[in-house]
C-alpha cells in the first residue's frame, strides 16, 4: 500500500538495503488508518480520529474508508456543527457544510478552541459560517416579531365550547413571540412540533381557560394558537432557505477523486 522506491539497480548485488522512506505521518495515525482500512468498525472514531484519517484516506485513495469517514462525520452535526463545518469545507463537503451551517447558532462556534481546524480552511469559509449564524439570527427575531405584530385585534371571537369571549389575543401573542425568539435562538430550525409543544404550556396558564372537555383549554384559543405557530414555522423555513442560497448560491462540490 505504501509506495516506496526500489534501489536505482536491481541486480547489483552490493546494494546494503532498500533505502528507507520516511512518510509524513506518525506510526499511531498509520495505525489507525490500516485498522479503520480493513476491520470495518466506526463506532469508536471521533472526531480527533475522523480529522486526522481523512488526509490520509485521500492521499493513498482509499475510497471505501473515505465514504465510511464522510458518513460518520454526520453524526457529529449535533454535539459540535462548528467542527464538522470546517472539517467539511476542508475536504469540499458542499452538503454537510451546508447541513451544519443551518442547525449552527453563535455559540457554535464557542464552544471550544478550534485553532488546529481553522488554520485548514480559508478565512472566507470561517467569515461566511459566523456572518451567516449572526444574520440569520437578526433577521429570525425579526420575522418573529413581525409574526406577532401583525396578529390580528384583541378581540378574536367567542368560544364555541365555552361561550366565553377571548379578548387578550394581543397580548398572547406578544408572549408567544418572546418564547419563540428565546427557542428559535437555540434551534433555528424548530419544527412546528418544537414550537407548539411551549406554546401549548403557556396556553393552559392563560386567562382565558375553556372550562369545557374536563379542563382542556380553549378550542378557539388552540386553533388561533395552531394556526399561528404554522405560519412561524413557514416565515422562519423560507427566512433558511433564501439565507442558504444567498450564502452558498455559487458553490459547487469537488470531485477529489
Amino acid at each position: 500500500m505504501f509506495a516506496s522506491p526500489q534501489p536505482p539497480d536491481l541486480h547489483n548485488i552490493e546494494q546494503p538495503t532498500i533505502p528507507i522512506i520516511d512518510v509524513p505521518y506518525s506510526p499511531e495515525v498509520l495505525d489507525m488508518f490500516l485498522r479503520y482500512s480493513y476491520v470495518k468498525f466506526t463506532e469508536d472514531i471521533n472526531l480527533p480520529v475522523l480529522t486526522v484519517l481523512f488526509p490520509v484516506a485521500h492521499a493513498y485513495k482509499v475510497f471505501s474508508l473515505w465514504l465510511i469517514l464522510r458518513a460518520k462525520l454526520k453524526s457529529f452535526l449535533p454535539g459540535d456543527p462548528f467542527a464538522v463545518y470546517l472539517i467539511a469545507c476542508r475536504h469540499d463537503f458542499l452538503k454537510e457544510a451546508k447541513e451544519a451551517v443551518m442547525i449552527s447558532t453563535p455559540q457554535s462556534y464557542t464552544l471550544r478552541d478550534y485553532g488546529e481546524e481553522i488554520r485548514h480552511v480559508s478565512d472566507t469559509d470561517v467569515s461566511r459560517f459566523i456572518r451567516f449564524v449572526q444574520s440569520r439570527e437578526d433577521m429570525g427575531r425579526a420575522v418573529i416579531r413581525d409574526a406577532h405584530r401583525s396578529s390580528p385585534s384583541s378581540y378574536i371571537g367567542r368560544c364555541s365550547g365555552c361561550d366565553k369571549d377571548w379578548n387578550d389575543a394581543k397580548g398572547f401573542c406578544t408572549r408567544l413571540g418572546t418564547i419563540f425568539e428565546e427557542k428559535f435562538i437555540h434551534n433555528p430550525c424548530a419544527k412546528f412540533e418544537e414550537l407548539l409543544l411551549p406554546a401549548l404550556v403557556m396556553l393552559d396558564c392563560s386567562r382565558h381557560v375553556c372550562e369545557w372537555d374536563d379542563g382542556y383549554s380553549c378550542p378557539l384559543q388552540f386553533t388561533y394558537l395552531r394556526n399561528f405557530v404554522e405560519d412561524l414555522v413557514r416565515r422562519l423555513g423560507a427566512l433558511n432557505r433564501e439565507m442558504l442560497a444567498m450564502f452558498f448560491e455559487e458553490d459547487t462540490e469537488v470531485d477529489r477523486w
